[in-house]
């Protein structure tokens, strides 16, 4: 929780469980009251206006017009009336209930912290506008339509005080709806997120101490996915020297803001199509599935329920292709913002040296593009994986896979390759562990929805093994490769092939 909404709580606890108890009301608990609004004004105005703390803000100022206006009882304590009592004490459980209620939903919904950078450089950010007017646009029915992105651009930046730091989210109640949208979960369950500061300054100048830097292109998953999701993973690389080009792939995305107003949300058919109950023979084929520990038996497995789901699988092997189209295009206006006259990245960006990286869907895209355009030079795939990918071999480009501990696809990839490849099989995590939403809320742990390892510490595990991976395969290597991790993360099974580089003992 923040400071202020915190200490307004905090009060407000103590004058209602007092008021429950004292009659009439002394002079320190009237400051106390005084102190809760006073807290609750400032949190307003320095923290911001928060949902989760309406049922606060009611109590203190219901309490600061009670103890003003009332000094005394109206009958001396020793002959109050047992109906003002009952009274009295209603109004205060009522009010300390209300209290517990915003402190409860504080508690599921924060104003979470994104971990600090730990590279030396500080951070630039900035978005972009583009249109590939050679492409339709496959998600709406207008033929003139072409195919429009919003990029998130993060930079190494000369480290300065003066530029206006980024929030987690603009425009939190637009996006806010959007995510909740088609879930039981009220529209503003998420607009918190627009009162979280990241670590990233907008505009700010590119930092002089190289001359030109590495791209590493980032894409989300399908549904409730959008650019800036991992945050914490791309202001680390940007940090250590990278530029950090993230996309929001409009209709696969949850939601993409244009700079005109216009906004697209999450494709609904595809919606539809990936939510169907799931038929029982699929549910059998699950069962079994959990049952082994043979990966060849799960690509068969997966290969018999994905037949079973005909239409979410032609859904999300749209939004595949769509996906690596999108990646591609990305990679060829590099060349547009290295030549674009005053903007902060023209001439300094180094396009031999692209990675692409993606989590869930965005993971497969990565791998695919990486299989098929030579101008990418390393990728990684954060637990995704797609059917049509079970006979895909990679053969020039350095690939790593970070998956959690059950999810064995992705060795039907890494045994076929004949480039290097590099595997980081995670226990003590999900699916939702390798990205920002490992830190969102402790209850989603509580849930199942996370694994048990601390969720920065799980952030923290996937930046360095990325990390680790481009710079070994981006800027040359430091000889050591990633053999000083194995101590660091025990939960780690590492693997590799084709490679010569060291790995943890």
């Amino acid at each position: 929780m923040q400071l202020f909404d915190c200490a307004s709580l905090v009060l407000a606890l103590v004058v209602t469980g007092f008021l429950c108890k004292s009659m009439p009301i002394p002079a320190w608990l009237k400051a106390l009251a005084v102190a809760s609004a006073v807290a609750a004004v400032v949190h307003l105005g320095v923290e911001g206006f928060r949902w989760q703390m309406v049922p606060a803000y009611l109590v203190v100022a219901l309490t600061l017009v009670r103890v003003c206006l009332r000094s005394r009882a109206l009958e001396p304590l020793g002959q109050e009336g047992w109906t003002r009592r009952l009274r009295r004490w209603s109004a205060g459980s009522l009010a300390g209930l209300l209290l517990l209620l915003s402190l409860a939903l504080s508690y599921a919904f924060p104003v979470f912290e994104v971990p600090a950078p730990r590279g030396s450089y500080a951070v630039g950010t900035m978005e972009l506008h583009v249109v590939d007017v050679l492409r339709d646009e496959r998600y709406t029915a207008d033929p003139a339509d072409r195919r429009e992105l919003m990029l998130r651009v993060w930079y190494p930046a000369e480290a300065i005080t003066d530029e206006v730091r980024a929030m987690y989210w603009r425009e939190p109640r637009v996006r806010s709806r959007a995510v909740t949208h088609g879930t039981p979960l009220p529209w503003f369950t998420f607009s918190h997120l627009g009162l979280i500061p990241t670590h990233s300054f907008r505009h700010a100048p590119i930092a002089s101490g190289e001359r030109t830097y590495p791209v590493v292109i980032y894409s989300h998953g399908i549904g409730i996915g959008w650019a800036s999701a991992n945050t914490r993973l791309v202001e680390g690389l940007a940090s250590r020297g990278y530029v950090v080009v993230g996309i929001n792939h409009a209709f696969i995305g949850s939601i993409s803001a244009y700079p005109d107003g216009r906004v697209v949300t999450f494709d609904e058919a595809t919606g539809r199509a990936m939510n169907q109950p799931p038929a029982q023979g699929v549910l059998d084929l699950q069962a079994k599935l959990r049952a082994s520990d043979d990966w060849r038996e799960h690509i068969a497995l997966y290969e018999q329920a994905m037949a079973l789901m005909p239409e979410a699988l032609d859904k999300v092997t749209t939004a595949l292709t769509t996906q690596v189209e999108d990646q591609q295009f990305v990679i060829s206006h590099l060349k547009q913002l290295q030549a674009g006259g005053r903007g902060p990245l023209a001439g300094r960006l180094d396009l031999e040296r692209i990675g692409v990286i993606g989590m869930s869907l965005g993971g497969s895209a990565a791998l695919e593009t990486c299989a098929v355009d030579a101008r990418c030079k390393a990728g990684v795939n954060l637990d995704g994986f797609h059917p049509r990918h079970i006979d895909l071999a990679l053969q020039n480009t350095p690939f790593l896979f970070v998956n959690r501990a059950d999810n064995l696809l992705y060795r039907t990839n890494f045994t076929r390759a004949a480039s290097p490849v590099y595997s980081a099989l995670v226990t003590g995590v999900t699916h939702f562990n390798f990205f920002d939403f490992s830190i969102m809320s402790p209850l989603y742990k509580r849930l199942g929805v996370l694994g048990p390892m601390d969720g920065e510490r799980a952030l923290n595990l996937t930046e360095d093994y990325v990390l680790t991976f481009f710079d070994e395969h981006l800027r040359g290597g430091s000889g050591t490769g990633f053999a000083s991790l194995g101590g660091v993360y025990p939960e780690v099974e590492f693997g590799q092939r084709n490679s010569q580089s060291p790995g943890p003992p």
